[in-house]
């Protein structure tokens, strides 16, 4: 699930970007900026 967007993005990487952040990531990269949201798996309920 994305957790955050960030639409016009010149810190995370060269050049510019669009940075979707999303929930469930096991990576764990070195200066991860979303510690918080790794490896939580969020789901969205539709009804």
């Amino acid at each position: 699930m994305i957790t955050s967007t960030t639409p016009v993005d010149i810190v995370n990487g060269p050049g510019t970007r669009c940075t979707l952040f999303v929930s469930g990531c096991v990576h764990e990269c070195p200066g991860c900026y979303n510690k918080s949201t790794a490896g939580e798996l969020r789901y969205a309920v539709y009804r």
